[in-house]
């Protein structure tokens, strides 16, 4: 349903405002003056209720739209025009102590693109990977050694270049060659983790009594 302009306060948050907040400067007044001719919104009306017919929907009914008074003011003000404008609002409430942000919420768009499907021999390569990572740390907290946890990302990239080249093949016994395969890279993950393992139990036992 569309709404051409706002009827009242959108919310009570409009009527706590303080005063200086609602006057409109001398220059975003003229050019509000000015937005106030309804013959700005007859073209939205128009292709509204032409796109309506068209497809065949009952005019006056579903979830009713923003003003679109609103709507061509804040395309007006433009982009960097309204980033400016909740910059300063946010650092005004900051400054009077009225919140402390915590948190940011992004709104993104979706682009399509290509999916890596998860196999089980890419998830042991991704699990070599992070084991060694967060290995290196925690082994620089410990003081021990920074190969604690080897990575065994190179021979994980020589099985899964080698999974590749047998897949290509297509053959019966390239099944069995990559099932051999696939247990390989599993077997590695099982060293990195046993090592991780390792680690850890070294870091738990020198951290007790420091009330870590």
């Amino acid at each position: 349903m569309l709404t051409l302009s706002a009827a009242g306060a959108e919310s009570l948050w409009d009527e706590i405002l303080p005063g200086e907040v609602r006057v409109l400067p001398d220059d975003l007044a003229q050019l509000d003056e000015l937005l106030t001719d309804p013959a700005l919104l007859a073209p939205i009306a128009q292709r509204w209720e032409r796109l309506t017919v068209e497809a065949g929907s009952v005019p006056g009914r579903g979830r009713p739209t923003i003003p679109m008074d609103t709507y061509v003011r804040l395309m007006i003000l433009g982009g960097g025009g309204r980033a400016r404008l909740t910059r300063e609002l946010i650092q005004k409430a900051r400054r009077e102590k009225r919140f402390r942000p915590r948190a940011a919420r992004i709104d993104s768009t979706v682009v399509e693109a290509d999916v890596r499907w998860p196999t089980d021999a890419g998830l042991a390569a991704d699990g070599v990977r992070a084991l060694a990572r967060e290995g290196r740390k925690l082994a620089v907290k410990v003081k021990e050694k920074r190969t604690a946890v080897r990575d065994r990302s190179r021979a994980m990239g020589r099985k899964l270049r080698a999974l590749t080249r047998t897949l290509r093949r297509r053959s019966g016994e390239a099944k069995a060659e990559v099932l051999a395969l696939t247990e390989q890279t599993g077997e590695l993950l099982v060293r990195s983790v046993k090592e991780a393992r390792k680690l850890a139990q070294t870091a738990r036992r020198r951290a007790r009594g420091r009330g870590a």
